[in-house]
């Protein structure tokens, strides 16, 4: 699975990819802070369709 994340304290957006759902500590990688929240989730074939259906034009 591949995860978004939203940085409470700065407003970055990361993704984080995932074998399997796993419970640990995320840290934003511009600010350091912890407190997230997830965005949404996507399964990495949805993430290569998405890729590939987009206009690259």
């Amino acid at each position: 699975m591949i995860y978004i994340y939203i940085c409470k304290k700065c407003f970055y957006s990361f993704e984080k990819l995932y074998p399997s759902q796993q419970n640990c500590q995320i840290e934003c990688p511009k600010c350091g802070c912890d407190n997230l929240e997830t965005q949404q989730s996507k399964t990495l074939s949805n993430h290569i369709k998405d890729y590939f259906l987009t206009d690259r034009s």
